[in-house]
């Protein structure tokens, strides 16, 4: 079974001397209400790993032969900026002349600068699982955050839903937010020369704050979207191909059990982290093990990750009545 990326955790909101826990999906995330943002006081700020950089025509690589859905046709969420945690600098697009992407700034030039980025959610168009995002230059609007063939992030001219290298998924945890690129599976990483490049295996490492970006937001968009809500994981799901499934939640801890012709045959478990699962798996008859990874979303379940299995998505069902707890072995 195989596992995937991202999202999204709980997110600790301080009003005034109270603190509130709640739990967001991305998008709730950036259309908090945020107070405009002063350049020499204090607001409210999350964080994103993301990289702009700005560069001539790239070609755009291709995810399917499908028809494909320009970026800006996706929800516009706000206008924000991102800030290293790493060495406090806000991230700017136009380095140099390849016009790359860095933790340079010690200060935003304005609503509209290097500094400033425009985010969309493009949702599940054309067959993108959700939770995917793209970021468009505010001082170069034809342009946007993306990931050369060097796996340096940089702006390239023009963005669809086809074009993996301008894609990113967002992950959670707390207050911080990390960009996986769609094109490698890379994690968006800040490195020695404060550059940023899409090269990191994992969202941890020597240096975690090297993978984590505040994210301030500075504009809102035209309207504000509403909440991706969350499928029910208690009850029976039903898996694309084979098999029904008895699923579990209780708090982040997560267990679904598979049964084929009424017995049991496989169990995963894991652990929940936003709309994000971690699990793994085991089979009863011939003890294999692997790993699997699933977001979810407001149908049901979808692979992202892991292991070969039998599914890749599995979505809810009625109870299939008599089943037995002893595998048909």
């Amino acid at each position: 079974m195989r596992a995937a990326t991202t999202t999204l955790h709980v997110i600790t909101e301080i009003l005034g001397s109270s603190v509130i826990y709640h739990r967001l999906s991305l998008r709730e995330l950036l259309i908090l209400t945020f107070r405009p943002m002063h350049f020499a006081t204090k607001s409210l700020a999350l964080s994103f790993a993301a990289a702009a950089g700005l560069s001539g025509i790239n070609t755009i690589t291709a995810l399917s032969a499908q028809a494909a859905t320009r970026c800006d046709s996706g929800m516009l969420l706000g206008r924000y900026t991102l800030k290293s945690e790493l060495n406090n600098k806000y991230v700017r697009a136009g380095i140099g002349s390849g016009a790359y992407v860095g933790a340079k700034s010690n200060r935003v030039g304005g609503s509209t600068s290097w500094e400033t980025f425009d985010i969309y959610d493009l949702g599940n168009r054309d067959g993108l699982n959700g939770g995917t995002y793209a970021l468009r230059s505010t001082q170069d609007p034809n342009r946007w955050v993306s990931v050369n063939s060097q796996n340096a992030l940089k702006l390239m001219r023009g963005c669809n839903t086809a074009s993996r290298n301008r894609l990113f998924r967002a992950n959670r945890v707390g207050n911080i937010l990390q960009l996986q690129s769609l094109s490698n599976q890379q994690w968006v990483i800040q490195r020695s020369n404060n550059m940023l490049y899409a090269n990191a295996a994992t969202m941890g490492g020597n240096v975690p704050k090297a993978l984590q970006y505040r994210l301030t937001r500075i504009g809102s968009g035209p309207t504000s979207p509403s909440p991706q809500p969350q499928v029910n994981l208690n009850g029976w799901f039903r898996g694309n191909n084979k098999g029904v499934y008895s699923v579990q939640r209780s708090g982040n801890s997560f267990q679904m059990k598979g049964f084929l012709n009424g017995k049991p045959f496989n169990l995963i478990t894991g652990n929940i982290q936003g709309n994000i699962i971690n699990a793994s798996w085991k089979n009863y008859c011939n003890r294999s093990t692997g790993s699997l990874k699933l977001r979810i979303t407001s149908n049901g379940l979808v692979k992202v990750g892991g292991n070969p299995g039998f599914n890749t998505s599995w979505s809810p069902t009625q109870n299939p009545g008599s089943i037995s707890n002893t595998p048909d072995c």
